[in-house]
């Protein structure tokens, strides 16, 4: 139990660790090393998809936007944990913007996850269709609607995922503060 009570006691502390060190690799991966290397940024996402990080040799890689996508999903409900024991109040006012802003999250973020699945499924189909199942499907990319500048579908929908999920949880902690009356 000595180990839970510091993990509440520096919750704050680590959820922001988390957050800043997430969005840091985000930008690293997918902004800041394709630049230093002099290449295109194409796709983007490339880079934090390519590579895998060997975690537990022989057993356990992680593509480095797994880990980015997993440490910032911490941070994040760690930080909502964090505003949701500090019992502060909110406002009427503010829990409806925060579930409406969540609500409309959901719904981009759920399209965007949707559209990326059926388009990797469709690009997965077409090359089994040609026979070259072969070719390392993580690396297919979405050149629609601008073609200099396509992404990778995994970095793409990994990222979209991400978001759904920082949406859901938060109206779920919106609704929670509304049930408490917090007004």
């Amino acid at each position: 139990m000595k180990i839970l009570s510091l993990i509440d006691k520096y919750l704050k502390v680590l959820s922001a660790v988390f957050l800043v060190a997430g969005i840091f690799m985000l930008i690293f991966g997918a902004i800041i090393y394709p630049l230093t290397v002099k290449k295109m940024i194409e796709p983007v996402g490339y880079y934090m998809v390519n590579y895998e990080i060997n975690i537990i040799p022989d057993l356990l890689y992680l593509k480095p936007i797994t880990l980015t996508v997993f440490i910032i999903a911490l941070g994040y409900l760690s930080g909502l944990e964090v505003v949701d024991r500090s019992n502060r109040k909110f406002s009427r006012f503010s829990i409806t913007i925060i579930v409406i802003g969540s609500l409309f999250f959901t719904f981009l973020s759920l399209y965007e996850v949707l559209f990326n699945f059926m388009l990797w499924g469709s690009l997965i189909s077409s090359l089994a269709e040609n026979g070259n199942i072969t070719a390392n499907i993580d690396l297919l990319s979405n050149y629609f609607p601008n073609p200099d500048r396509p992404w990778n579908l995994v970095f793409a929908t990994k990222v979209f995922t991400l978001l759904f999920f920082v949406s859901i949880a938060t109206l779920i902690y919106g609704f929670r503060w509304k049930d408490k009356k917090v007004a």
